[in-house]
């Protein structure tokens, strides 16, 4: 395999080839599993067990380890994010893994479950900001909106 984008995560590599075509790569058991194609975005949870994919016009969270949080997901389950539209331009996963901050092309901020049960929840924390940053280790969400930075500290 030839990968233009490679991640090591726990016993597993997951690669991206030059096609755009992801795949994981299990080093105990040395098999390898085409994912996905076409995507265009891989963000890793900060727990390690999920990525936020976007393949396509959709977004998908694929799951790398079983979880029994808000419902159990096995290893290789995806989640498709229904409400997650292709205008969708920065990302940032919040530190619990289970929520996502995500700034559309209309300039909002929004803060989004990613559990497929119904509904999928989301906020809108702000509008009309020009692009945000998230601090995992502070938990503190920082957007700049008019040329002012606002900081918000997340609970």
């Amino acid at each position: 395999y030839n990968f233009q984008k490679v991640e090591k995560v726990n016993n597993n590599i997951i690669g991206l080839d030059k096609n755009n075509a992801l795949y994981l790569l299990n080093t105990d058991s040395k098999t390898v599993q085409k994912i996905s194609q076409n995507i265009s975005l891989i963000i890793l949870s900060p727990d390690n067990k999920k990525l936020l994919l976007k393949s396509d016009e959709e977004f998908l969270i694929y799951f790398l380890e079983d979880t029994e949080k808000d419902g159990i997901k096995h290893a290789s389950e995806t989640t498709r994010l229904k409400f997650m539209k292709p205008g969708f331009i920065n990302f940032a996963w919040h530190k619990g893994s289970n929520h996502l901050f995500a700034q559309n092309k209309d300039s909002e901020l929004i803060f989004m479950e990613i559990e497929d049960k119904e509904p999928q929840n989301s906020w809108v924390i702000a509008q009309n900001i020009k692009n945000f940053s998230y601090n995992k280790e502070e938990d503190m969400l920082y957007f700049t909106k008019n040329n002012l930075l606002y900081k918000i500290d997340i609970y």
